[in-house]
């Protein structure tokens, strides 16, 4: 289910889904996406979520670990955008925890841009290590924003090779940030508020909020 967003009510998450029943092997089509809200979006930004579905956008699969791109017309049903109060999250979902890993990569790269964009023009390795699972998925990401911001670059796929509960490795492909680059948000920092990752029924779930 992709997602839309989420509002706080008595202290509670609420999830807006809008989900139809038209399914694909790997994939169900959500036809809109809607965020009101606080995120502190650009308005192209917000346009962009807004109006989703009235145009082909590029969805992802992922095996093994192994982000590719596939066909124009759908959007991965395992991500979801969260809007706990001033924040944005992602919710992600997957049948092995390299896929929820590089698929939480994705989902961040797909907030701070138009990922669809993104060509994997060079890859580089990336190792990161933390005590347990959560903080490992912390600084995973920490990481791959940290170089967005201090390199400038963005990224479109991403390949867990090794993995263990507290380190990993990885090799992440994409560019150099150019002026024609639409960047949406600045992420400050990737929290711990709300931070998860789990595995229910054979799935790993994850849940993890930025400071933007």
């Amino acid at each position: 289910m992709l997602v839309l967003c989420s509002r706080m009510i008595r202290g509670e998450r609420t999830f807006i889904r809008d989900l139809v029943s038209e399914k694909s092997p790997r994939w169900e089509n959500v036809p809109r996406m809607s965020c009101p809200g606080r995120m502190r979006l650009s308005a192209g930004a917000q346009e962009r979520l807004a109006s989703s579905a009235a145009r082909p956008i590029a969805d992802a699969w992922c095996i093994a670990g192994r982000l590719e791109d596939s066909c124009m017309d759908r959007k991965p049903p395992w991500l979801e955008l969260l809007d706990p109060t001033a924040d944005v999250g992602l919710r992600v979902r997957a049948p092995a925890l390299k896929t929820l890993f590089a698929r939480a990569a994705w989902g961040m790269f797909f907030l701070l841009t138009d990922v669809r964009a993104v060509r994997p023009v060079d890859t580089r390795t990336v190792h990161v290590e933390a005590d347990d699972r959560a903080a490992l998925l912390v600084k995973w990401l920490s990481e791959l924003n940290f170089i967005h911001q201090v390199e400038r670059r963005v990224f479109c796929r991403f390949v867990i090779t090794e993995m263990s509960s507290r380190s990993l490795i990885a090799e992440v492909s994409g560019e150099p940030l150019t002026s024609a680059t639409n960047v949406h948000m600045e992420i400050k920092a990737v929290t711990y508020h709300g931070l998860s990752v789990r595995r229910e029924s054979g799935i790993w779930k994850a849940e993890v909020v930025f400071d933007v």
